[in-house]
């Protein structure tokens, strides 16, 4: 040990020690002993997881706790006692024993498991058994008496069943719903099942379809919808019935309640103590009563000849032959007619001596027995009346034996009825003898030499239908009603209501009886008789009248006035026999459809179809019979009108298409006055009604005239060159001398120039006089300037128009236009007059024959009236007679021409130009208008000449045929007016004709290798006055001999002006002083030259205003036979600014050498899009850019194609335009395109890369 005593310097310890001794008591006391004590008793609800919590402490006996010592425990023992737990209240066992530590202390815990049982609250009593100190710390150790509880209080409680109360409809099954069971759960679990504890006293229940016969069916919860109750059948009962039974506690049928059911709920773990009751309320819904309606009426009904075989009409008639087999109904005769007819058993008896008409009813008299004839009628009648046929009064007469049946009993004796008139007897009224009803009667014969026909048998039939009935104005319609409640407890009522009862209709009872009127039209028939209800309407205003009556039969539940109704209609046709009513039809049909004729016809006849009747009204028994009084044949009515146009109508009662009628228009018909559209047919129908009152009624067919259309024509004619060919029949014979024949020759040789004008000729001809001869075909050159013969005799036709037609094809050539001319001086002296009349008109016909004209030199006659075809005025005008054959020359010059043929009324395919329809018989053009001159229909005239702007036509006002000649070679259009009238003075006033003339741009062009043609030699120079030296053809050039002073004049007709260019040569005598000039027809000098020359002449001239130029070449008037030969002549002209262009095709081609400056015509040209120099030759296109923006569409971004090749050329002005880009096709190189702009336009010229191209 250490020894501290600061004060002393140093202090020592000895090593001595003592020794202390503490004697422990034998018998622990208080002090010595250590305390278990048990101390907390707890109470926990019922739930899962919570715990009861108790203490075991280390105490002295002051209660001090006492901490041991580490490294200690105690041990302490436990025992429950009054435990009214289970081990199924914890979660794991109770604790028994529990260790103290360190901490003097341990917890003991019991942890809780709720379950679903109500079982109280459950509690147990702890205390300590034992303790045990495992190291021995203490002298003294115990355990205190402490006892300690620990109570689960309870969390589960029965739950309590309910009352409740359901509500559903009569007849109706009600399903339940868990909600339908009321109950009450302090723990507010779910409901997991019922219980029915009884069953229902009314009604039935059912679990899944099974009825439940006994109580303690116990359903899950997921299937309570599987219980259903089904009251009986109409039964009910609810509080809807307290008010009328004064009870509110009753229950079953007509009670407060209907039916009850005791119930047990279950919340999963327990069942209600005590039941709940359910009660069922039903209330009442009316069932809807039954009704059956329906109405039957008597009727007439007749059996003859023509219905004796019907089996759909009430009765079933059958034959039976003399051994009562089966036999034929024999038809003998026509019903309704007055010759005999009726009904009997077909074919002979075999034995008796007079046997009677196989048709007959007759008696065997080897057998004794009878033919027999059987009616069986679908219901029951009291009386027949009977008409017999055949059976005659003679001697004894003849007997019929007659028997009635009621459902195959004989009613009555058998009645006979003896004699007769052997035609249609009247009727007889039969019945049986004792009154009674039947429904079948039989006829037989009594005995020999009885036989007969039954002509008729009429009776009254019932007509029963629940649907509908027809019946008589005036008579009964019997109503047959039943109804009955479908639910008989008496819990309802039945009422019956007949609605929509037509005004003026009466129902009656024979006791009770209602009249409709306009507001009232539904009356109650409860409690009226229904075997006795009647309908009766006593009149109609119309031939029938359909109405629908409705019954309404009406259930009424007396517990909440709840009704159902139930309705069957019923139709009632009432029928006035007598009633008709009639309407008059319109129909129309158009004479241009008329088949074949009309403007618009088509290959259908045209017809107007209908039914006469459909707007009339026709009572039964009512028919069509006569239309303008022509009656029925087979049930066909047909009117034929007197242009013969037909009406064809179906009078046949019994056809589906009875009225059914057509309306066919065959032929025109007169329209009195042009225009006029409402010419009618009109047909008068007729129809009688039952009592023979007849009515009329009209068919009014309007004829909407037909009236002439015209589809204008336009012809294009280009004057160019041509090739023509002339066929020449001159007269050689005697009677001419050689002066007139050379007046003919020279008349020949001054029509090949004209023609020559207009381009290359070829010439046929045939010298006639008592025989014929002719030439081959062959160039004009060869036969100008040769005579004719001298040797003629006599006037042979025949022979000059067979030579011709003969020879005519052989080696033909192409030509455009052939012209004959036919001249003599006299009639036929010798050969056929007629022979040849059909052939020659067949060959002038011929489609490459242009024109025949035919002249007479001072004489006329039949003879050449038959050679210029009296039937052919277009392409063969009348004869023209020349009063001196010194005219002849002059005459036949106003024939030289281009001719344009053609028809006003069919255009060369064949197709209507003029069409003037069903009026054509009559039809004419009326007048022509050209270029303001009008020329009028004349009767006596019907090929007349009018003159147009710049040509001639000679049209046939009545066929239409025209030829137009044209005057003057300039472009223009010449426009023929035409006014149509057809037949019935109907008037088309129409452009008929558009003739677009337009000049070739190379009118002549002449070389060393084509001879130059004289051009119109003026009257200064003609062979009579020079001879052929002076003007001609000399190899293959003209000449002008100016043996005297001399000119040549030429003709050419172009669009302004026109560039000349020839070659010349001055020859034979042509010295100084000698020229020549060239004047225009107005005296203009145009070109002269002096002296010898050799070499091109180019001038220009402008035409005049008919287009004309006329040129006039002068030689020197010097008289030494000076020459002027011309050569290689070329005409060209330019496009006349006079023309407007439209190019919707966008190309615009033009021909050769033209020069076009644009700037004149881009004002008049719209929408181009392409200028094509291909087809031509040398064009010369001078363009501005303000040009191309005129001339072109935005649409096509004023975009303008030049085609062309080398031989044109092309020039651009660009003043005021920006260039743009200038490219090559990169494809093929074949196009450049250049570009300009100004200010917001632009333009592009695509342009052939082959075309020169100057910009400027």
């Amino acid at each position: 040990s250490n020894v501290s005593a600061p004060a002393y310097e140093n202090v020592v310890t000895g090593n001595t020690s003592v020794t202390t001794q503490i004697t422990d008591e034998t018998t622990p006391g208080a002090e010595d002993t250590v305390y278990v004590k048990l101390t907390h008793s707890d109470s926990v609800n019922e739930v899962t997881g919570a715990t009861l919590n108790h203490t075991v402490t280390l105490v002295d006996a002051a209660g001090n706790a006492i901490t041991p010592a580490a490294g200690t425990s105690i041990t302490v023992n436990l025992v429950y006692t009054s435990d009214a737990t289970s081990a199924a209240d914890f979660q794991s066992a109770k604790i028994v024993q529990v260790t103290i530590g360190i901490s003097g202390t341990a917890q003991i815990t019991n942890t809780v498991l709720n379950d679903l049982i109500q079982e109280g609250n459950e509690s147990y009593t702890l205390a300590i058994v034992s303790v045990a100190d495992n190291n021995y710390t203490y002298e003294n150790i115990v355990a205190t008496t402490d006892k300690v509880t620990g109570t689960i209080i309870d969390n589960d409680y029965i739950p309590e069943a309910l009352n409740g109360v359901i509500t559903m409809q009569e007849d109706t099954t009600y399903t339940y719903t868990l909600t339908d069971f009321k109950y009450s759960d302090a723990d507010n679990d779910p409901i997991t099942a019922i219980r029915i504890d009884s069953l229902p006293v009314m009604g039935d229940l059912y679990y899944n379809g099974t009825l439940l016969t006994t109580a303690g069916l116990e359903i899950d919860a997921a299937n309570i919808g599987l219980l259903t109750f089904k009251p009986d059948l109409h039964d009910s009962g609810s509080d809807e019935y307290i008010d009328n039974i004064g009870n509110s506690t009753s229950v079953g049928e007509q009670s407060a309640s209907y039916g009850q059911f005791d119930f047990s709920v279950n919340d999963g773990t327990n069942w209600s103590a005590a039941s709940g009751t359910m009660t069922i309320d039903v209330n009442a819904v009316a069932d809807a009563p039954t009704l059956a309606v329906s109405a039957s009426t008597s009727v007439t009904q007749t059996i003859n000849v023509g219905n004796a075989t019907d089996t759909t009409k009430g009765y079933t008639v059958k034959a039976y032959d003399e051994y009562g087999v089966l036999t034929t109904i024999s038809l003998h005769g026509v019903a309704d007619s007055t010759e005999v007819n009726g009904f009997g058993v077909t074919g002979d008896v075999l034995g008796g001596s007079d046997r009677g008409h196989v048709d007959e009813i007759s008696y065997d008299t080897t057998l004794n027995k009878s033919e027999t004839i059987a009616v069986k009628f679908d219901t029951e009648v009291s009386s027949v009346d009977v008409a017999f046929s055949w059976k005659h009064s003679n001697g004894a007469g003849e007997t019929a034996t007659i028997t009635f049946f009621k459902n195959g009993v004989q009613v009555g004796n058998v009645l006979t009825d003896n004699g007769g008139t052997d035609g249609n007897d009247p009727a007889k009224t039969l019945q049986p003898s004792n009154g009674g009803a039947f429904d079948e009667v039989v006829f037989g014969a009594l005995g020999a030499g009885d036989d007969y026909l039954i002509h008729s048998i009429t009776y009254n039939k019932v007509e029963n239908s629940p649907t509908s009935i027809v019946v008589d104005e005036g008579n009964n319609v019997a109503l047959h009603i039943t109804s009955a409640l479908t639910d008989t407890d008496g819990s309802e009522s039945l009422a019956l209501v007949l609605q929509d009862i037509p005004a003026g209709a009466i129902i009656s009872d024979g006791v009770n009886t209602f009249t409709a009127t306009a507001t009232t039209t539904s009356t109650d028939i409860t409690g009226w008789n229904l075997n006795a209800l009647t309908f009766n309407m006593p009149n109609i205003d119309a031939a029938a009248i359909t109405y629908t009556l409705n019954v309404v039969a009406t259930s009424t539940e007396y517990s909440n006035g709840d009704n159902a109704s139930v309705e069957v209609p019923l139709e009632i046709t009432v029928q006035d026999k007598n009633y008709v009513s009639l309407s008059d039809n319109l129909a129309q049909v158009d004479e241009a459809d008329i088949l074949n004729i009309g403007t618009n016809h088509s290959l259908t006849l045209e017809t107007a179809t209908g039914n006469i009747l459909s707007d009339d009204t026709l009572s039964v028994g009512s028919a069509l019979t006569s239309i303008n009084g022509v009656t029925a044949v087979n049930g066909i009515i047909t009117v034929t009108t007197a242009e013969g146009n037909t009406l064809v109508v179906n009078a046949d009662v019994n056809s589906a298409n009875y009225g059914d009628y057509t309306y066919t228009l065959n032929n025109a018909v007169d329209h009195p006055s042009a225009g006029n559209d409402a010419v009618a047919e009109t047909f008068i129908y007729t129809v009688t009604a039952a009592n023979g009152a007849t009515s009329s009624a009209n068919l009014v067919v309007t004829i909407v005239d037909d009236t002439p259309v015209a589809a204008p024509q336009t012809i294009d004619l280009v004057v160019e060159p041509i090739t023509t060919n002339i066929v020449f029949i001159l007269d050689v014979s005697g009677s001419m001398d050689n002066t007139e024949l050379q007046l003919e020759a020279d008349a020949r040789d001054f029509l090949i120039s004209q023609y020559e004008e207009f381009g290359h000729v070829n010439v046929m001809q045939t010298q006639f006089e008592s025989n014929a001869i002719t030439t081959p075909w062959m160039d004009s050159n060869n036969l100008y300037g040769t005579p004719l013969r001298t040797d003629g005799n006599m006037t042979d036709y025949e022979a000059a128009l067979n030579s011709v037609m003969s020879n005519y094809d052989i080696n033909r050539p192409a030509a455009d236009q052939t012209i004959i001319y036919f001249i003599s001086d006299g009639a036929i002296t010798e050969g056929s007059t007629t022979n040849w009349n059909a052939s020659w008109a067949t060959f002038v016909a011929q489609d490459s024959i242009t024109k025949l004209f035919t002249y007479g030199i001072g004489t006329s006659g039949t003879d050449l009236n038959a050679v210029a075809l009296p039937n052919e005025d277009v392409k063969s005008p009348d004869p023209i007679t020349v009063t001196s054959i010194t005219q002849l020359q002059n005459v036949v010059s106003d024939t030289v021409q281009i001719y344009t043929e053609g028809s006003l009324v069919k255009d060369t395919s064949g197709n209507s130009i003029i069409d003037f329809g069903a009026d054509a018989e009559g039809a004419h053009i009326a007048s022509i208008e050209i270029n303001n001159n009008i020329v009028n229909y004349d009767a006596n005239n019907i090929t007349q000449t009018i003159s147009g702007l710049h040509g001639d036509f000679v049209i046939n006002f009545n066929t239409g045929a025209y030829r137009y000649v044209a005057k003057d070679y300039i472009q223009y259009t010449e426009a023929l007016k035409a006014s149509i009238v057809d037949g019935d003075g109907d008037t088309l006033n129409t452009v008929l004709l558009n003739i677009n003339v337009s000049v070739s741009a190379e009118l002549r062009t002449f070389d060393g290798g084509i001879h130059f043609e004289d051009y119109n030699i003026g009257t200064s120079i003609s062979s009579n006055s020079y001879g052929w030296t002076n003007a001609g053809i000399e190899n293959q050039t003209l000449f002008i001999d100016n043996g005297k002073t001399a000119s040549k004049t030429f003709a050419v007709h172009a669009n302004e002006t026109v560039s000349f260019s020839f070659d010349a040569q001055t020859q034979d005598n042509w010295e100084s002083g000698d020229k020549f000039t060239i004047k225009d027809a107005n005296g203009t000098v145009l070109y002269e030259h002096s002296d010898d020359y050799t070499g091109a002449i180019n001038f220009t001239a402008t035409a005049n205003a008919t287009g004309a130029i006329q040129l006039n070449i002068f030689v020197s008037t010097n008289s030494n036979s000076e020459e002027l030969h011309l050569d290689n002549l070329v005409i060209t002209r330019e496009y006349s600014t006079d023309a407007a262009f439209n190019q919707t095709t966008g190309i615009f081609t033009l021909t050769d050498e033209v020069s076009v400056d644009f700037d004149q015509l881009a004002k008049q040209i719209d929408n181009l899009q392409k200028i094509d120099l291909s087809d031509a030759d040398k064009q010369k296109v001078s363009l501005t850019l303000d040009d191309v923006l005129d001339m072109t569409s935005s649409t096509s971004n004023h975009t303008l194609v030049i085609a062309g090749d080398s031989a044109d050329t092309l020039q651009i002005d660009k003043t005021g335009w920006t260039a743009g880009a200038v490219t090559t096709n990169t494809t093929d190189g074949s196009t450049t395109t250049y570009e300009y702009t100004k200010g917001t336009d632009s333009v592009s010229l695509i342009v052939d890369e082959n075309i020169p191209t100057t910009v400027i």
